[in-house]
């Protein structure tokens, strides 16, 4: 109802495109509040028969919070969420057949447990130490129970296998309206991996155990109703398998994986496993969506990330696909990728599915209705609470993201120290969309924006020192992720901040974005800047940045010729800076070249020509100039050798020819007379 609600008031409300300069700081979410505590495994469930589901979860309790135990939280009469009273310890049976503590390092798990249409939920713990070579032993199964609202819960246990088990799902096997328990036994000394099936015969379970011959290393899977008789199957994923993952339709095995085809298969009743169908398109089976005609498999696409939905027989005619919203395509290529999976509560055929924050409903035809929601990065949906379903717990891991199996209510592996944070938010919330395609564009301190880039999709920002600060209001319990390079730190945004140095107060909350990086010159990078509220809307801030500590490179030089007493100095610097002479200023261009005039005359003179980036580094020059001709550029050699040779060359043929005589003519007109010393003239 809850679900069919938020749909249409998202159906109602304006289709908003991504806006190009975001939202400056993410949207409150009041009624979110997220579950105090430790909690290692969640589901929803109405353990006291009002018609309202509560959040089941397993914390720690005692003097080192590690000893495992059963918390309860449910809608106070006063429209508060809180616990039902004390956590109630769990205990694991040993080899021994005696009992211990259940630690929080020991493997643990919830599930729903299908008596007709009771639906009882079940707590497994199975312990992490092993005897000698032997497996860790012993699987025990408690059932939860609370027996009036506002009380504890009650632990009743319900089996002790007397052996290890690391898996259990509850499926009906044999189609009597009871589910089965069925075990997965690892390998252990002499022993081979086995797989157990507890029967409720009405008043305790019978045990039929057999070896597993598939491989030590075989994964179980709920496989569904592959072959047509009444009940559900178990499937395995062993050495006969490959190392695609698989999913199931009705009467079909499906397998692929996102670098490969899909391929259908067929087992019927009474007849041999058959390949009916395979489809063009590379794709992993990750759920089904609808039922009967209007059956659709989700194929999941890798890149770009995509979804087709296709029908049983994995033909082309029928692949519809589905595109990630804006605010969810940054997740996926983060440690918090967007959910994908089965809305909680859609029951064995599913009536809604989640994928890149798009709500998928079944129709009759096979096409699906779309909406986009609430991204939900690295988070699951635990269920919905409350009246009419009207809240919805989220879970999401403090270091790897969360998966629908980790809090499937038909069960899966057991974990050990799977440490979750808990949120409960409205319903509404978690199916609305993000404001602003989810795109953030926060203020900083300690940074610049580059003025050029203000509006593109990532602007640029100048710092003078490896971090700064990002500054903006968000919801209390959010979490903000930075992530620089293959480095990554995340904060919890909170009212009252630990000493843990992982918590930051606010709101308005100042989150470091510190590059770390060491000492040098100049540097870039790319800072990213996630923020993920309780009810899972998912906002992204990218910025450029870059480290400015050593003056921004200078060259310049003055024109050669001007038509007026003025000489143009041209040159390269950083496109940030401002270049200055003479008082006059200019900025860079795009590609930091710049141009700006200055007085000049025929007498040469330097001028200083400065650039300053908006950090305050500053570059100096000095370059001469002068107008309108700076005749000491001119090539001076060729010019002095050019003048010599052309005076040497007018000289030349400007000279009068000298007439020389014969030497025989001479000779002949010339006299010679002696000249007598003693004689008087």
């Amino acid at each position: 109802m809850a679900l069919l609600l938020a749909v249409a008031a998202i159906a109602l409300a304006p289709s908003g495109a991504a806006l190009a300069s975001g939202v400056s700081g993410v949207p409150d979410e009041p009624d979110a509040l997220r579950v105090a505590g430790p909690s290692y495994a969640a589901l929803a469930a109405d353990l006291d028969g009002d018609g309202q589901q509560e959040l089941v979860r397993l914390t720690a309790i005692g003097r080192d919070t590690n000893q495992l135990a059963v918390d309860i939280w449910h809608l106070t009469g006063k429209g508060v969420w809180g616990s039902t009273g004390p956590a109630a310890p769990m205990a694991v049976a040993s080899d021994k057949g005696d009992m211990a503590r259940a630690l929080v390092s020991d493997t643990s798990r919830l599930l729903v447990w299908h008596q007709g249409r009771r639906e009882r939920v079940l707590a497994v713990v199975n312990s992490s130490t092993p005897l000698g070579d032997a497996t860790p032993c012993c699987l025990t199964i408690w059932e939860v129970d609370l027996p009036s609202p506002g009380e504890s819960p009650s632990l009743k246990l319900l089996i002790d296998t007397r052996r290890g088990g690391d898996a259990v799902y509850a499926v009906d096997m044999d189609g009597d309206g009871t589910d089965e328990l069925a075990a997965r036994i690892p390998a252990g000394g002499s022993s081979p991996a086995a797989f157990s099936v507890l029967h409720w015969n009405g008043s305790r379970f019978d045990v039929v155990t057999q070896p597993l011959n598939a491989g030590d290393g075989a994964q179980p899977f709920l496989l569904g109703n592959s072959d047509g008789r009444p009940g559900d199957e178990i499937g395995l994923i062993g050495n006969f398998g490959g190392d695609g993952q698989a999913g199931s339709g009705p009467g079909l095995i499906l397998m692929g994986e996102v670098d490969r085809v899909a391929l259908a298969f067929s087992w019927p009743a009474g007849g041999d496993m058959m390949q009916v169908g395979a489809s063009s398109r590379h794709g992993r089976p990750v759920g089904v969506i609808g039922s009967g005609q209007g059956t659709r498999v989700m194929l999941l696409r890798a890149s770009p990330p995509a979804l087709d939905l296709i029908a049983p027989d994995l033909s082309d005619a029928s692949v519809e696909g589905v595109r990630p919203t804006d605010a969810a395509k940054p997740f996926f290529s983060s440690t918090h990728p967007p959910y994908a999976g089965p809305w909680p509560g859609s029951g064995d055929a599913p009536l809604a599915q989640v994928y890149g924050g798009m709500l998928m409903r079944a129709t009759d035809d096979g096409h699906p209705a779309l909406a986009a929601m609430a991204v939900l990065p690295g988070m699951v949906p635990v269920g919905e609470l409350g009246p009419a379903g009207a809240w919805t717990a989220l879970a999401q891991r403090t270091s790897l993201p969360a998966s629908a199996t980790d809090v499937a209510a038909a069960g899966g592996a057991l974990l050990a120290n799977n440490l979750l944070i808990l949120t409960i938010a409205r319903t509404h919330d978690v199916l609305s969309p993000e404001t602003g395609g989810g795109e953030l564009r926060p203020s900083v301190e300690g940074a610049l924006v580059d003025a050029r880039t203000a509006n593109a999709a990532v602007p640029g920002l100048l710092t003078a020192t490896p971090a700064f600060d990002a500054l903006l209001p968000a919801p209390i319990d959010s979490v903000a992720v930075v992530v620089i390079g293959s480095s990554e730190n995340s904060h919890l945004l909170v009212r009252n901040p630990d000493r843990s140095g992982s918590q930051i107060a606010g709101p308005p909350f100042r989150i470091p974005v510190d590059s770390f990086a060491g000492p040098g010159g100049n540097q870039a990078y790319n800072a990213t800047l996630y923020v993920i509220t309780p009810a899972g809307r998912g906002y992204t801030a990218r910025w450029h940045v870059r480290l400015l500590r050593a003056p921004p490179k200078l060259d310049g030089q003055a024109s050669f010729f001007s038509l007026s007493a003025t000489a143009t100095i041209s040159g390269k610097t950083d496109p940030t800076a401002t270049v200055t002479a003479d008082g006059r200023s200019v900025h860079a261009g795009a590609d930091g070249r710049y141009e700006l005039n200055v007085p000049a005359g025929f007498v040469p003179r330097d001028v200083r020509v400065q650039a300053r980036d908006p950090i305050g580094n500053v570059a100096t020059i000095t370059v001469t100039v002068a107008a309108p001709v700076d005749y000491r550029r001119l090539p001076w050699i060729p010019i002095m050798v050019v003048l010599t040779v052309s005076v040497g060359a007018i000289l030349f043929l400007r000279a009068p020819k000298l007439a020389s005589r014969p030497a025989a003519r001479l000779a002949e007109e010339g006299t010679f007379d002696e000249i007598d010393a003693d004689q008087p003239p």
